[in-house]
């Protein structure tokens, strides 16, 4: 490993030397440029691109390298003006619309970006890219039949993408269809047997159809390949929790939140298990945090709960009240809260 990290130091010395000696040949910036990224040196790389840029021999390649660089550092603004540019030299090439469009769908451009994922795929129909990406836009938009449909034209293009496996499987896998789930999971985990997220699902999925001892053992090796992977961690504690383990869905629940802090999923996961097990006082602190943060009915229903087993049964109440006046109550929800309700009511007449 070490005559190899310094073979590549010697390699770059010798093209700071050819660019210091030349500095007007394009392909030696280049050059430089691509063991900077190779090293994950990006933002050392970027002004030796933009340098190149000012070169009459710059090329399509130039200004992909550079949108992708700033895209990688999430200046998405610089990576679409980049595109932009280069779109107004080579208006033909579709990979510079595909690249525009992400830099403008993480500007929240949507529109915008659904346009250059449509042109890209106009002037190359099989940019699997753009299939991709216009997808995903589709999946964040609510169009779930537009997003179907350009995951499954990445698989008639390319029926090992692991990314169109990866992608259909969560999709499945947050519709319960298990069937589905493992047959995209397997096929990601197939071409990238690492690839720890689509073991977690593997895994998951294999639990729901009765695979319970194969399932732990994926979940398992999901978390040996992944393990600073929230998603990983919940999918694992999901089934922990399942067999009968709550204390361990608890452990992984904590350590997905340390490598994803904002994710609300895994904050109720955790805080709906410390109520189950007696934590109620900091169950809560997370119910409270969620209420003020989305503030779905099941945020409220947990923190009535809470209010509840702590004794404060007016706050208790006026929560359970407010879940049971919002749209969307399920059955289950609408008997459960009334039973707490009720519950409350009664332990408030007999203080």
């Amino acid at each position: 490993m070490s005559d190899w990290l310094n073979e590549d130091a010697r390699a770059e010395a010798d093209m700071r030397r050819l660019v210091e000696m030349n500095p007007s040949h394009a392909n030696d910036h280049r050059t430089l440029a691509r063991l900077l990224k190779k090293h994950d040196r990006v933002e050392e790389a970027v002004p030796i691109l933009q340098h190149v840029l000012s070169f009459d021999a710059s090329t399509t390649g130039d200004f992909r390298a550079l949108a992708k660089a700033l895209l990688t550092m999430k200046r998405d603004a610089e990576a679409e003006s980049v595109c932009t540019a280069g779109i107004a030299a080579w208006p033909d090439y579709n990979c510079l619309y595909m690249l525009r469009g992400n830099a403008r769908w993480h500007q929240d451009k949507t529109e915008a970006a659904r346009q250059d994922y449509d042109r890209a795929l106009e002037l190359n129909a099989r940019c699997v890219s753009a299939l991709l990406n216009r997808g995903n836009l589709s999946r964040g938009q609510g169009d779930t039949d537009g997003m179907l449909e350009d995951w499954l034209k990445v698989l008639d293009r390319e029926p090992k993408n692991t990314k169109a496996h990866q992608h259909l499987a969560n999709h499945f896998l947050g519709q319960q269809m298990w069937d589905q789930c493992l047959f995209h999971a397997g096929e990601a985990i197939r071409k990238a047997p690492s690839n720890a997220r689509a073991r977690a699902m593997f895994g998951r999925a294999q639990f729901e159809l009765g695979e319970g001892e194969a399932a732990l053992d994926d979940l398992d090796r999901a978390v040996s390949d992944g393990p600073d992977i929230a998603e990983v961690h919940k999918q694992r504690g999901i089934v922990l929790v399942k067999l009968g383990h709550p204390d361990l869905q608890i452990e992984d629940c904590r350590i997905a939140l340390q490598n994803a802090p904002g994710d609300t999923g895994i904050a109720f996961n955790l805080g709906v298990r410390l109520a189950q097990t007696g934590s109620v006082a900091e169950a809560f602190d997370i119910f409270d945090d969620l209420v003020s943060r989305r503030g779905r009915l099941s945020d409220h229903r947990w923190r009535g709960e809470c209010h509840r087993l702590l004794g404060r049964l007016p706050k208790a109440i006026a929560d359970l009240e407010h879940a049971l006046s919002m749209k969307g109550i399920s059955d289950e929800n609408f008997t459960w809260i009334t039973e707490k309700i009720a519950a409350a009511r009664k332990a408030m007449a007999e203080e």
